[in-house]
């Protein structure tokens, strides 16, 4: 102290002390979790913030730092690798203690799903799949409706193949996993189980052995490009009109019961057992004639048929016959068989033999001739 010129002597207890202005505290951040990438808008809230303040995050400069007031600082997180940095405000020259208020976690960015190819499979799975998205890396997984893929090969970090798991029909989301984060389900993931086609009915129930009726098949789940067998015989004009109905024309085949296939492009198929009869539809024959040459041991003998078959005759000098004319495998409706070496001044029984496309025999009854 100076008074009148002069100055009081130092003395101990006249000495002040200036303190430095108290360091900053950081007590909570938020978020307090953003990607690697950074890019994160944190708000960090805490004590002696001021006007020169700088941020840190895991020892890496922050941007865009507002100090909004003594207590909160708005800024920007860079990129990081992944896992905790501590948020450190610097104000005065002095760094704020880390503690675990200011952490803040880096996370591996979630993968994305957003394509797939194909976009659908049969439930039995097995499908091979191509998947298209961004985050993939070596150690992902990959579910389909909540089961897991088999046969993940990550090709890389934006393509993955995987064969699908077996389940029931309908929509499944496809997720990628990397490192405990998994990708949001959206329109881009999602695989369609088709269910197998199932043949419940075919209209008319029969039809001949010789094929050829027009026949409407019904069941469910049919897909277009799908093929339809009778008895392991393919069905012709095979049109899909929809899921519900299939129409085309029979395959010829023997006469019995026999089980209707659909088999879709996608290789299932469905079974209606004993759905289809073929009824028996022998030859009918008509107009018997017999012409015999005069000193030519030999007759020539001609038939009708409804519908194409071969021919044959059986012949001899009483009913029980015991000679047949070689077969004639064309199938025709005008028959003609010549009879040769035959014994003149002879009466002789004969009877003719027509064999439709799938065997089916008529036999005329007994003629007579004499020969001249």
């Amino acid at each position: 102290m100076t008074i009148g010129g002069q100055s009081s002597a130092t003395d101990p207890s006249d000495q002040f002390t200036y303190l430095a202005p108290p360091p900053p505290t950081v007590g909570a951040v938020s978020p307090t979790s953003g990607p690697t990438t950074g890019g994160t808008a944190i708000t960090i809230t805490g004590t002696n913030f001021d006007a020169t303040a700088t941020v840190t995050v895991g020892g890496s400069a922050a941007t865009g730092v507002s100090v909004v007031s003594a207590t909160q600082i708005n800024a920007t997180t860079p990129a990081h690798a992944a896992g905790v940095a501590d948020i450190v405000v610097i104000a005065g020259g002095q760094p704020s203690a880390a503690n675990p208020g200011d952490q803040f976690t880096y996370l591996v960015p979630a993968p994305t799903v957003t394509a797939l190819t194909p976009t659908s499979g049969t439930t039995a799975g097995g499908t091979a799949i191509t998947i298209t998205g961004t985050s993939f890396d070596a150690t992902a997984t990959v579910t389909v409706g909540g089961s897991a893929a088999t046969g993940v090969s990550v090709v890389s970090a934006t393509q993955i193949n995987a064969t699908t798991p077996a389940r029931p029909a309908g929509v499944a989301d496809v997720i990628v996993t990397v490192s405990g984060q998994s990708s949001a389900a959206n329109p881009g993931d999602r695989f369609t189980y088709l269910a197998p086609p199932a043949a419940s009915a075919v209209t008319p129930a029969s039809g001949s052995t010789l094929g050829g009726a027009s026949v409407t098949l019904t069941g469910t789940s049919f897909q277009s490009g799908a093929t339809v067998t009778f008895g392991g015989n393919t069905l012709t004009s095979v049109t899909v009109v929809n899921a519900t109905t299939i129409t085309g024309t029979t395959p010829s085949h023997a006469a019995g019961a026999v089980d209707v296939v659909v088999t879709n492009p996608d290789a299932q198929s469905g079974t209606c057992t004993g759905c289809y009869s073929y009824v028996a539809t022998a030859p009918t024959i008509s107009n018997v004639q017999v012409s015999v040459a005069p000193n030519k041991r030999s007759a020539t003998i001609t038939w009708s048929t409804d519908i194409p078959a071969d021919s044959q005759v059986e012949y001899g000098t009483t009913t029980a016959y015991g000679a047949f004319s070689p077969l004639d495998g064309t199938l025709v409706t005008s028959h003609s068989v010549t009879l040769t070496g035959l014994t003149r001044f002879t009466t002789y029984h004969y009877r003719v033999y027509s064999r439709n496309s799938v065997g089916e025999l008529a036999i005329s009854e007994d003629f007579t001739f004499t020969t001249r």
